[in-house]
């Protein structure tokens, strides 16, 4: 009597999120399609499989892959936008200006120290800009920007030659605002995504689902078709265990040669390559 054929068992909670949507993406593509349906659609009946768990599932592993909160880049949340802790620019215009206020305040030439002493009183926020966290110093960049605006500071700007500096300089912050918006926003819509783990858990249980019912589909009536796609799903299920196995040697090693770096022991010896022969051609 033939034996019945088993799908072979996986650890796939031990998959990282990219290991994981790989393996069940293969699953779903290896399932037969009917010479009957258009482009290759996938046919499930084939192998017993429901048409609405079929779908469930790639709903689920899409949804995954393309909607949760995570991109299948390292198994992590990446924010597109990169906001520095600091803007460098900005930090050497607000620099200058202050500097060129304070100098020309102590210089006997009547005209720009006046100017000077004139602009001191609202560029004082200047004094320790760089001190400033810069979500504080946005702020103080608008509020010293808006009282320039007034009348009497323009002839006074124009003869220290700083409308430029200021005008790049509300550029300048005009730019970091957007960029901090426009990251708040990514991370706002990041937190809208479901999560990962609530879908796995998902998927899990209509993986488990699916692998019973294909093999007791083949049990009750087997066929060349689920038999070969048995075939097919357990030699995946040995090459993904097979990877696991083999980070487990490599974590294992790393390990052991650590704690041998920090007890002070002597570090094993490589091991040797294996000497190849080379083949002769025969001309």
């Amino acid at each position: 009597m033939e034996r019945f054929l088993k799908i072979k068992e996986l650890d796939i909670a031990r998959l990282n999120n990219y290991e994981y949507i790989s393996f069940m993406s293969r699953v779903i593509a290896f399932i037969p399609p009917s010479q009957s349906r258009h482009n290759g659609e996938h046919n499930p009946a084939l192998i017993g499989v429901p048409q609405e768990l079929y779908e469930r599932f790639v709903k689920e592993v899409d949804h995954l892959q393309y909607d949760s909160d995570l991109t299948v880049m390292g198994d992590e949340i990446r924010v597109t936008t990169e906001v520095p802790v600091r803007d460098d620019r900005i930090d050497k215009l607000v620099c200058y200006i202050w500097t060129r206020v304070v100098t020309v305040a102590k210089l006997s030439l009547e005209k720009e120290r006046k100017a000077g002493l004139a602009l001191m009183p609202v560029i004082t926020p200047f004094a320790d800009f760089s001190q400033k966290p810069m979500s504080e110093g946005v702020t103080i960049i608008d509020k010293v920007l808006k009282n320039l605006e007034v009348e009497i500071y323009a002839p006074h700007l124009a003869l220290l030659g700083l409308n430029g500096y200021l005008a790049e300089l509300k550029k300048g912050n005009e730019a970091y605002k957007a960029k901090v918006l426009q990251r708040q926003r990514e991370i706002s819509l990041l937190k809208q995504k479901e999560s990962s783990v609530l879908i796995r858990k998902r998927i899990d249980e209509i993986y488990a689902d699916f692998t019973l019912i294909t093999q007791s589909y083949n049990a009750i009536k087997p066929s060349e078709v689920s038999r070969k796609y048995i075939f097919i799903l357990n030699e995946l299920v040995t090459q993904m265990g097979a990877l696991l196995k083999r980070r487990d040697t490599l974590r294992r090693k790393k390990e052991e040669r650590l704690r041998a770096i920090a007890n002070g022991e002597p570090l094993p010896p490589p091991k040797p390559r294996k000497k190849t022969r080379r083949r002769r051609r025969r001309y």
